[in-house]
């Protein structure tokens, strides 16, 4: 995935680009990392704690250089498990790269445009996109962001296989089947 993270224990990798790329792939900034989707920088230290994780992550550096990746607690900062390698995946579906940015913030002000809604009621949503902060209410607009929204069975590399699964049907054969054991049950004894 282009927006996608990977992080390994002796990778060589700048703070300060580390930071902005979570910042693009939806990620707070916040003193502390308590939520989902939150990232923390203190000195050599970056907390991350992905959407897709229990528990956050703690990158410690010396000097560009990942010493240590691990697990922790965020009630207590106490390390959970050591890691060799962590993927980062985006926190949310609207990043924040300059192209998605200018591509949504035109897409809005066109809607807006074809539909009388008036300039300071479109700046609610853009002004804070311009400023890297999500607007409330913003996802809604997740489709203007984008040339062409992906679909999630696109995450498979081979077709998937899908189901229909019919309550009714499913009862019908449950009971069938218990009947077929209770049958064989009663010739056992």
């Amino acid at each position: 995935l282009e927006f996608e993270v990977v992080l390994k224990k002796g990778d060589e990798v700048d703070l300060t680009t580390l930071c902005q790329q979570l910042v693009e792939c939806g990620y707070e900034s916040t003193p502390i990392v308590e939520d989902c989707g939150t990232f923390s920088r203190r000195g050599d230290i970056i907390d991350i704690f992905s959407p897709t994780q229990e528990l956050p992550l703690r990158l410690e550096f010396f000097g560009d250089q990942i010493e240590s990746l691990r697990l922790f607690d965020p009630q207590t900062q106490r390390s959970k498990q050591n890691l060799e390698t962590a993927v980062i995946v985006p926190a949310r579906e609207i990043l924040m790269s300059k192209d998605i940015l200018n591509h949504g913030i035109k897409a809005i002000k066109a809607y807006c445009d074809e539909h009388g809604i008036s300039k300071d009621r479109r700046e609610t949503l853009t002004a804070p996109l311009t400023q890297g902060i999500y607007s409330h209410g913003i996802d809604y607009w997740l489709t203007s962001f984008y040339e062409r929204a992906p679909s999630p069975l696109e995450a498979f590399t081979q077709t998937p296989q899908t189901y229909y699964l019919d309550a009714l049907e499913i009862t019908r054969a449950a009971d069938g089947l218990f009947e077929q054991y209770r049958d064989k049950f009663r010739d056992i004894t």
